[in-house]
């Protein structure tokens, strides 16, 4: 049985898009995200119907689509063989055909002269499609420098299983030598009092607090022992207020800035600290306020620290809730690019190496009890 292409069906499309749309549906919103192009698109379509049948929409089959956008653009699906193997289909119906096609291109043969004409062509609409992104990009962007640029754009979002109710987070930067930041930024806040509301068996206050630092370190400046930049720590402290204007304080907690560049949530767990008498738990209770710390920086290394051994032997503590916090965060830099995938892969070997110093230590203790229970049995 021979093809019959019996149509070449030629459209033209062109957006048309209303400038206010009142009531968008949800598919017009996708739409209208992007940049539609005026395309026309021809179909080469073939009637497979067999002979003494009726024609229907069935027995017909697209051979190649061929699309023209107003860049001067065609688009042939499927490709031209060049050599291939040709394209086959298969009708429909009682003898299911197969049938084999292939797509040649039979124009002739450019000349050199047309050749560099359309070459130069090409090289025209680049420059112009480049200068066009170019307006729209502007030269407002500033060079990276041999500073490490760091923009932290962040979010508190939550807290959960704290004690009391009514809470609200103050947070903070603290900077090592080496880094700095605007003179009129800062780089401290309070959250707003947010009520918690039970989620499952957990009671969580969501407060979906932004903020966001822009921070410089300095190339060459004090490094750790390991040769990795001393990366700002963050400081978190949860405290409630209740109706009868009672302080007290739920939670410290701290961690460092992630060194890499993206999107990550962190989930920081907190603690307080517990007087020496039950007096002092009772004041909390009926009075409001407790045992706090003078320099919040102590729940790490504390800033005026200058010794080689830190001891915090006697200090007691209770564990609390954790706070919920997302940054986003942007690097910019020429030199210290380097040195802060160095400070990466330390930070991962140093985990790595704790969860391994664990590993051994249940390991050990296995095998203790295994040998004691030997023992038990052997008496």
């Amino acid at each position: 049985m021979d093809i019959k292409v019996v149509c070449c069906a030629f459209r033209r499309y062109i957006s048309q898009m209303k400038v206010v749309e009142n009531k968008p549906s949800e598919d017009l919103m996708k739409v209208n995200r992007l940049y539609i192009q005026p395309v026309q698109t021809m179909y080469i379509v073939a009637d497979l119907t067999p002979d003494g049948k009726k024609p229907t929409e069935a027995d017909e089959f697209v051979l190649c689509t061929i699309k023209y956008n107003e860049k001067g653009v065609i688009v042939i699906r499927p490709d031209f063989n060049k050599g291939r193997k040709a394209y086959k289909i298969e009708s429909i119906g009682l003898g299911r055909d197969l049938f084999q096609y292939t797509l040649e291109h039979s124009s002739p043969q450019l000349t050199r002269q047309e050749q560099e004409q359309d070459s130069k062509l090409f090289r025209e609409w680049f420059n112009r499609h480049a200068d066009i992104l170019q307006s729209h990009v502007g030269h407002e962007f500033e060079a990276p420098s041999d500073l490490l640029r760091v923009m932290v754009y962040g979010e508190i979002v939550s807290a959960k299983n704290f004690e009391n109710d009514d809470l609200f987070v103050s947070y903070f930067i603290d900077l090592p030598n080496g880094w700095f930041a605007p003179a009129l930024q800062h780089l401290s806040g309070v959250t707003h009092t947010c009520s918690t509301k039970c989620v499952g068996r957990e009671d969580v206050a969501y407060f979906s607090f932004p903020f966001e630092f822009e921070l410089f370190y300095k190339a060459d400046s004090t490094y750790d022992e390991d040769g990795t930049i001393r990366w700002p720590l963050f400081y978190v402290e949860v405290s409630s207020l209740d109706s009868w204007q009672r302080y007290r304080t739920e939670g410290y907690s701290h961690m460092t800035l992630p060194t890499t560049a993206g999107c990550s949530v962190q989930e920081l767990n907190c603690w307080r600290p517990v007087g020496r008498s039950l007096i002092s738990e009772l004041r909390r209770f009926f009075v409001g306020g407790n045992a706090e710390l003078e320099d919040p920086t102590y729940t790490a290394i504390p800033s005026t620290f200058e010794g080689k051994h830190l001891s915090k032997y006697g200090f007691k503590t209770v564990s609390a809730g954790s706070v919920t916090v997302k940054f986003n965060i942007v690097q910019q830099s020429q030199r210290s690019a380097t040195q802060v995938n160095i400070t990466s892969v330390v930070e991962a070997f140093k985990r790595a190496k704790q969860r391994m110093i664990l590993a051994r230590e249940n390991l050990k203790k296995e095998y203790i009890e295994t040998l004691k229970a030997l023992e038990v049995e052997e008496h």
